[in-house]
């Protein structure tokens, strides 16, 4: 698996201000770093103070303590699969046969008394992943006591993606007991433990849940791919033997890393402030007017949720997202179950036996619609833009059709130059089964339905990919515009970046984005003010000018939102076209539509 890069986590600055180098550390627990006192204080009074009783062994967290004996998913027993081989008229088949519907305990399983998270944990905090370190000094830290409550124990995590990473351990650990000869996904299960060590470390330097959701998202976007590449692996032998009409561990923990990729590439929107966007971003990213799409030469209107109000309810169906049956200990729900739970609140398909089509409203039953994973591939994209990773592109995607056209055609030996847009059909088409409905989630769209029938049918490449892929190009190009346009106007209480920061009059240290945020602080930062002043350490250039360093960061998003179309022509490629309109570059005679939805 991908090893985690400690630069990428802590980069040795200061757990307060973020900004300058760390000097000197708490004399207490002797994890924290801080620049100066004048942080050492601030942070003491946010947040540090909270946790150095911990770390320093002088207090311990209620339930912190597995025990397999009273530990309701020990108890129980984990779901089995069992295969028969048998022959039936000459020819070899596989009966599957399924019982139990238990999930495996993880901390029971693989680390009982929790030493080895423990020491994950000091290793991440204290010398940057280096365990033979760790090791060397492990008596040094005995003392020392996690800081956080395990959710499995107590039923209380510090935030929602602290509960998603419990949930895939306890699915992969599941997993590992089902197919002990997959080895990849013990892999697996350890790569997600270290994730969520690291989104623990995290949490002691930030207190804001949307800042620190920023910083483990970031990261776990540069380690998608080698998830990615063993899911795609094993989802050809695993996906024979597991069925979406009934308790899947497999398809559960596939839906909930599909979710979680999409989750990263959309929180950006989530931490600016939409209300400073320009008017016409403004009401693009609120979804004012309808989305007007082409479907078989017919003109049709679609009305999606809102950019903004998706990201939202995105976050809240994490927050409230549970895989277990209610008061049945460790028994997973349906699968089905599992991802209706992602349907807005607003939405009123999961309250009748019926979805309805996105496109011709038939009325669907919905235990006859199958679940297609649409959104893995956009994980691999940034792998595949390196240059010195473009010719692996074929060996990772070898076990789907490995054609673009019929066989025998021109087409055929063309697997290599497939854009991220063709893989993407590509492996939609293939897990749609003829004449049945299919349902999937999509960036800027959410869950959508498809009856698969009538002028339904085999309609996605020809036209739904299509005006899809310009939903989602839209909104993840809007949200990288202005994400990185207020990159340097983050507003020290709530961490939002806002076109309306301002710095304070005094020490002009600290930046806010309303009234409301800075008297908010003031309690705390009127103890200090004074002294950041004389320090002048960490005073920030003002408004405009961190404006103009926005707008060249801005300019960079563009260039990377258009690679692999800098030579197209945007009267007749609608990604060109989507790209530059948003950022103010289109040529004064291109047409408001291009010509062409052909890129």
């Amino acid at each position: 698996m991908t090893q985690l890069n400690w630069d990428l986590i802590f980069l040795g600055l200061c757990w307060n201000c973020r900004s300058n180098e760390q000097k000197f550390g708490c004399s207490s627990c002797k994890f924290a770093r801080y620049c100066s006192q004048i942080c050492q204080q601030e942070h003491w009074k946010l947040l540090h103070g909270t946790h150095c009783k911990y770390l320093s062994g002088k207090k311990v967290i209620p339930s912190s303590k597995h025990n397999p004996e009273t530990c309701k998913m020990c108890k129980q027993e984990p779901g089995k699969i069992l295969l028969t081989h048998v022959t039936i008229e000459g020819r070899l088949q596989v009966i599957v046969k399924k019982f139990g519907a238990g999930v495996v305990c993880h901390i029971g399983k693989h680390d009982v008394d929790l030493e080895k998270f423990k020491m994950d944990f000091i290793s991440l905090t204290k010398y940057g992943f280096d365990q033979k370190m760790a090791e060397i000094c492990k008596k040094e830290w005995s003392q020392v006591n996690l800081p956080f409550q395990f959710g499995e124990l107590s039923g209380k995590y510090f935030d929602f993606l602290d509960k998603l990473f419990s949930f895939l351990q306890t699915l992969l650990a599941t997993l590992v007991t089902q197919y002990p000869q997959h080895g990849q996904l013990s892999e697996m299960l350890e790569h997600v433990t270290n994730l969520r060590v690291v989104h623990w470390g995290l949490a002691l330097v930030h207190g804001v849940t949307i800042e620190r959701l920023e910083h483990t998202t970031e990261l776990i976007q540069k380690t998608l791919f080698s998830m990615t590449s063993h899911i795609f692996k094993l989802n050809n032998a695993i996906r024979k033997v597991e069925s979406q009409n009934d308790i899947s561990a497999w398809n559960s923990f596939m839906f909930l890393f599909e979710m979680l990729g999409i989750y990263t590439k959309t929180i950006d929107l989530s931490s600016v402030d939409v209300t400073s966007f320009n008017e016409l971003d403004n009401l693009l990213a609120m979804n004012e007017q309808d989305w007007e799409v082409v479907v078989q030469k017919e003109e049709l209107n679609l009305r999606t949720d809102s950019f903004v109000d998706q990201v939202k309810d995105l976050g809240k169906s994490f927050e409230s997202l549970t895989i277990f049956e209610p008061y049945a200990g460790n028994k997973l729900q349906k699968f089905q179950t599992i991802y209706e739970q992602f349907f807005p609140t607003s939405n009123q398909a999961i309250e009748s036996e019926q979805y309805s089509c996105e496109l011709c409203h038939k009325s669907i039953d919905r235990k006859k619609c199958k679940y297609v994973y649409h959104s893995y591939y956009p994980h691999l994209d940034p792998f595949f833009e390196k240059p010195e990773n473009l010719n692996l592109k074929h060996s990772y995607y070898s076990k789907l059709k490995p054609v673009i056209g019929k066989p025998g055609s021109e087409e055929k030996d063309k697997v290599g130059e497939m854009t991220m847009g063709q893989l993407i059909v590509t492996n939609h088409d293939q897990q749609i089964d003829a004449g049945k409905a299919y349902i999937s989630y999509n960036m800027g769209s959410g869950l959508k339905v498809i009856c698969n029938e009538g002028g339904c049918d085999d309609i996605y490449t020809t036209d739904v990919a299509k005006y899809r892929d310009k939903i989602a190009t839209t909104l993840l190009a809007l949200a990288s515009k202005y994400r990185s346009k207020f990159i340097y106007l983050k507003c020290w209480v709530c961490k939002i970046h806002s076109g309306e920061s301002h710095r304070c009059r005094t020490c002009k240290s600290r930046q806010y984005c309303s009234r409301e945020c800075q008297t908010k602080d003031w309690k705390i930062h009127e103890t200090i003010c004074g002294r950041l002043a004389d320090a002048g350490d960490q005073v920030k250039s003002d408004s405009q000018e961190r404006k103009e360093q926005g707008e060249l960061r801005a300019e960079k998003g563009y260039k990377k939102c258009l690679r692999g179309h800098e030579q197209c022509d945007e009267k007749n490629c609608q990604r060109a076209h989507q790209i530059k309109s948003l950022y103010g570059k289109l040529k004064p005679e291109v047409q408001t539509n291009p010509n062409s939805e052909v890129d």
